[in-house]
């Protein structure tokens, strides 16, 4: 199921890169992320693939360096219906870093915060971060889900993802 589920988000992301708009949201500030806690969710995102339909959304609570994603997946395109998601929740500890510029072709974003996601297992994801208005910003990971993008800090995220999660 976790397959499913990184397909799902990676093929949304690719999807709504290839479907952005113009947007006059300011920029985020040149300065590093100090707090991200709040909830997060996205809207309902309906793909197609391996001739199914299918529909997920994503939930992201932080609190003071503890995080929780959740990502509901459905079969049909409406976020309706039993939660295929068997993993459930999973926790996170994160430690906000530094700033790194990014084109500004989402959001017109041109800085991002380094962010850091370790697992129960202790493993560490490398990520970048930014928030526009009520917007959460992820860095993008490609279109393959075993790139290798974000398992070393060599390969964190250079650009956002065209894919945004709002403050609840």
């Amino acid at each position: 199921m976790k397959f499913l589920t990184g397909t799902l988000l990676c093929s949304t992301i690719l999807l709504l890169t290839g479907c952005s708009s113009s947007s006059t949201t300011p920029a985020a500030a040149t300065t590093a992320l100090t707090s991200i806690d709040g909830i997060w969710q996205s809207a309902c995102q309906a793909i197609e693939m391996d001739g199914g339909d299918f529909s997920f959304q994503v939930t992201f609570t932080a609190n003071g360096g503890n995080s929780v994603v959740i990502q509901d997946s459905y079969n049909g395109l409406t976020c309706e219906g039993d939660n295929l998601d068997e993993d459930g929740p999973e926790n996170e500890t994160y430690t906000l870093g530094d700033v790194v510029t990014v084109d500004g072709s989402v959001a017109s974003i041109t800085s991002a915060t380094k962010i850091d996601l370790t697992d129960k297992d202790g493993v560490t994801t490398y990520q970048i971060i930014a928030i526009s208005g009520n917007n959460l910003y992820i860095g993008d990971e490609g279109d393959d889900e075993n790139n290798g993008i974000g398992e070393t800090e060599e390969t964190r995220p250079e650009q956002l993802a065209n894919f945004a999660l709002v403050k609840q």
